[in-house]
């Protein structure tokens, strides 16, 4: 169920968080998430927080998201998932 808010099992013993904590931690970072910015995303599961922060950033703003995922089949999900 996508519109669920609750922590959703992507497998290899990982969660997505809900969607207002993704919400609420966007909104926390509104006002950094400028183009050109600079953010990190450690544990980045699904690879939704880190998508969501380059959108905000703005396309080819020259911002970057470094995510980091010590899973590696999470990592490629995310990446194939990023392409989409």
């Amino acid at each position: 169920n996508p519109h669920a808010d609750y922590p959703m099992d992507i497998g290899y013993g990982a969660t997505i968080t809900e969607p207002w904590v993704h919400a609420l931690c966007l909104e926390v970072l509104a006002s950094r998430l400028q183009p050109g910015a600079a953010a990190l995303d450690i544990g980045s599961g699904s690879g939704y927080m880190s998508a969501a922060m380059a959108s905000m950033m703005g396309p080819k703003s020259g911002g970057r998201v470094v995510a980091i995922e010590h899973v590696p089949a999470l990592c490629a999900q995310s990446k194939e998932s990023i392409k989409q």
